[in-house]
């Protein structure tokens, strides 16, 4: 494995130790510390991650003061969007996470003519507001508040994931019909 560095913003605090578990790690064998980036050393990544897809071990960074901070080393593989059906009160739109997670959402008109659903000044969608997803569930659902806010037509939906891939999923909505194109 590679070595994974992580830039970290101190405001003017310092490391003091990252742990996993109770374990301590040691500076210089399983990781390095130098002008406020830590870089995890490969060959120490290799041994915690595993074949079971999602989160493998978790490593906690001490600061001088202020909250801990929790590293996820995660397994994963490229998320996979299928296709669905369903209407303005909501679209359940199934996805295999495979050990990755959703970082935001994006949603805009095929045509070219600007953001998609509420707040609509930009093309984000607020969490919680326009779209939930269920882990457990595998799936991303679009809420009736996004649809309220859209009109017929052809949008695209924009998952950027935390593994770094970005997807496209394209839906039609059609009165109270909502359903994915592809």
């Amino acid at each position: 494995s590679k070595d994974v560095p992580l830039k970290l913003t101190l405001n003017g605090n310092t490391l003091k130790a990252i742990y996993n578990g109770d374990r301590k790690l040691v500076s210089g064998r399983d990781y390095t510390y130098s002008d406020a980036a830590v870089t995890l050393k490969g060959d120490y990544v290799s041994r915690l991650l595993t074949d079971s897809i999602g989160i493998n071990a978790t490593l906690k960074l001490k600061f001088s003061a202020g909250t801990d901070w929790n590293v996820y080393l995660t397994h994963y593989s490229t998320p996979v969007l299928s296709p669905s059906e369903g209407t303005d009160a909501g679209l359940n739109i199934p996805v295999q996470f495979n050990g990755s997670r959703l970082s935001t959402m994006e949603a805009v008109y095929s045509d070219g003519s600007g953001a998609a659903g509420p707040q609509n000044w930009t093309t984000y969608k607020e969490y919680g507001y326009a779209f939930t997803v269920d882990y457990s569930g595998n799936k991303v659902t679009m809420t009736d508040k996004f649809f309220k806010e859209t009109h017929d037509g052809e949008m695209i939906l924009i998952f950027h994931f935390q593994s770094g891939e970005v997807m496209q999923y394209k839906i039609v909505k059609n009165g109270t019909t909502v359903k994915s194109v592809n």
